[in-house]
């Protein structure tokens, strides 16, 4: 069983420019029709965060590794030279 509902847009909203046959899921709460969703958008911003996050962590474990090779081996043996002179 299927509930369909004529609904109308304005013309800039990205659901109206949709090409012929293309559908939406929009789900809506029973107890209150006007409460409803769009998953499909929560599934790409759930992505794009991902994403982002993922990129993140990558990114900082990069310039923790340019970190030590820069600041690592060479500086604890330029300090026990220093500290033999």
């Amino acid at each position: 069983m299927t509930n369909r509902k004529e609904t109308q847009f304005w013309v800039s909203s990205c659901l109206a420019n949709r090409p012929d046959g293309d559908t939406v899921d929009i789900r809506f709460n029973p107890a209150n029709p006007g409460e409803f969703y769009l998953p499909g958008l929560i599934q790409s911003r759930l992505a794009k965060a991902w994403k982002l996050t993922i990129f993140a962590v990558l990114f900082i474990l990069i310039l923790i590794g340019i970190a030590l090779a820069w600041f690592g081996p060479t500086f604890s043996r330029r300090s026990r030279i220093e500290s033999q002179i």
